[in-house]
């Protein structure tokens, strides 16, 4: 593969920063780029750690390194606070080593945390689904299993800067704000995102009057997958914030990210019961009208989304031929957005 970095000099340097923080001479080997999408970069590499207390170690580590400040979400303190939230709740996330805000040694902040076994790129997982009928049902539930654990993270207790708004807002209404300034930002008129966001205020769902830790980007593509385990991790966290847990459920659901298993709702997977029956047997409360609602938001949050990736490459913000692509795709969720909304109106 073509490298876009120098894994040389990184090595050097994440070698340096171990055996700093781990008080013990460790040696980085065996460095991968891997394709992660637009914004952010990692990096799989061993540790070799020769004189470690319980005997000579490898650990089989990644190290994410942030993209430039203007494409951060959120720093990567508050990522990782989540993180080490979801694993005390018992969701399958990466252990978090170690933490460094520090920008000289790669330009950008970053974190290195333990390498999950399993495959994320999605067409991989509908062809592990599409040769074990058991498997695709039993990745439904552990997700539903690891929704349910999320959740039970209070909106209180997450960093300040994952809370998106004040804790006693409404959801619906912080996210439709949101979605409200993100498409007067776009550089042209964009009628059925408008008329998306028109219905979404007009029939928003009750809530429970609690905010919980929602990912808010659990899909296909942002799991890690084996055949024999299922469900082996959540990753990229960068879009944590705290919401309304149907945002959770329904934004998997979003169309777009079954890849051409459209009868399979649960991202190409599987079908919703299976979701459901995960989530509501580790505890947690589903409604499927706000589910419904959060789907129809889901889609046009997407939809908006991408038409703002063409903008941050056109204005400069961040300027990458993935970014510049994502705006040709905004069409497939004008046309989803319309389907759903006229299922909903059909519906009441």
């Amino acid at each position: 593969m073509t490298h876009l970095r120098d894994l040389g000099r990184i090595a050097e340097d994440l070698g340096d920063y171990l055996s700093g923080a781990w008080g013990r001479p460790v040696t980085a080997v065996r460095l991968v780029e891997t394709s992660v999408g637009a914004r952010r970069g990692n990096i799989l590499f061993d540790a070799e750690d020769p004189t470690n207390p319980a005997g000579p170690t490898t650990h089989e580590l990644v190290v994410t390194i942030y993209p430039p400040a203007g494409a951060v979400l959120f720093g990567v303190e508050s990522e990782t606070t989540v993180l080490r939230l979801a694993e005390a709740a018992g969701a399958p996330v990466a252990h978090v080593y170690e933490v460094c805000t520090d920008p000289t040694r790669f330009g950008e902040p970053f974190f290195i945390s333990s390498r999950v076994r399993g495959d994320s790129l999605p067409r991989n997982l509908l062809r592990m689904v599409a040769a074990d009928d058991t498997l695709g049902p039993r990745i439904g539930r552990q997700l539903g299993a690891a929704f349910a654990a999320i959740h039970r993270t209070p909106g209180s207790a997450t960093p300040e800067a994952v809370r998106r708004g004040a804790l006693t807002d409404r959801p619906s209404e912080i996210s439709l704000a949101v979605l409200g300034e993100q498409l007067d930002e776009l550089l042209q008129p964009a009628p059925v995102f408008a008329l998306g966001l028109r219905w979404l205020t007009r029939n928003q769902p009750d809530w429970t009057g609690e905010h919980v830790m929602v990912h808010s980007d659990v899909r296909n593509g942002n799991i890690l997958v084996s055949p024999d385990g299922g469900l082996e991790a959540i990753l990229d966290w960068e879009g944590c914030h705290t919401g309304d847990p149907h945002e959770d459920l329904a934004w998997l659901c979003v169309r777009t990210w079954r890849f051409g298993n459209d009868h399979l709702e649960v991202g190409g997977l599987c079908e919703r019961r299976h979701l459901v029956d995960g989530y509501e047997e580790a505890g947690g409360r589903f409604d499927p009208d706000a589910f419904t609602w959060w789907k129809i938001l889901g889609t046009l949050r997407w939809g908006i989304g991408l038409s703002r990736q063409a903008t941050q490459h056109l204005n400069g913000t961040y300027r990458n031929i993935a970014m510049a692509a994502s705006g040709r795709r905004a069409v497939e969720l004008e046309y989803d957005l319309l389907r759903l909304l006229q299922a909903a109106s059909a519906a009441r």
